[in-house]
């Protein structure tokens, strides 16, 4: 019979710090899925997101006392971290091998799976505090959140200096985390 334990997010990372492996299965049943469908939707490979996944969560654990919650929630510490590893994925050797070798019917069959694939970010209200941004900050964060798009991409895609982007990116955050504060 398997009982539902109920933890909070503070006692959750308390207790992963202290090395918990009862916290490690909590975080992946309250998480995996989430992450899951990050990096799925950013590597677009199931194979690769399964492992990148697993990579993801082992991050997560041994890098656990670089979470510090005065910077961020532990959700977003938790996606940039499987956004992050999505994205060395994609700069990876067997990944761009994988990419070319893959034949027409994947690719086709890729592409469906793309658009059935949901990342429930609105789960996390995140786009719901990214609304209250003006129409430029909105479209940044949501390449570089939402996208994958490096800042660099960003620069690149809106012909815009890389210093600039920064700034910006900047700005948005800290009206994100200023209204997120105000209007949880």
């Amino acid at each position: 019979m398997n009982k539902k334990i109920e933890i909070s997010e503070e006692q959750l990372v308390f207790a992963l710090k202290s090395k918990s492996t009862v916290a490690f299965e909590i975080l992946y049943d309250c998480y995996s899925a989430l992450i899951y469908g990050i990096i799925n939707k950013i590597v677009n490979n199931t194979e690769f997101a399964e492992d990148a996944t697993q990579e993801t969560f082992i991050k997560i654990y041994n890098n656990i006392e670089k979470f510090d919650a005065s910077k961020a929630r532990f959700a977003t510490w938790l996606i940039n971290v499987a956004r992050n590893t999505a994205l060395d994925v994609i700069k990876s050797k067997n990944y761009n091998q994988s990419a070319k070798n893959q034949n027409l019917e994947d690719v086709v069959n890729t592409v469906d799976t793309q658009k059935q694939t949901q990342v429930a970010v609105e789960t996390l209200d995140v786009r719901k505090h990214v609304g209250y941004l003006d129409a430029e900050l909105q479209q940044l964060v949501d390449l570089f959140y939402f996208k994958a798009y490096t800042q660099q991409d960003i620069a690149d895609e809106l012909n815009m200096p890389l210093g600039t982007v920064k700034t910006k990116m900047r700005k948005a955050l800290e009206e994100l985390r200023k209204h997120y504060l105000e209007k949880p």
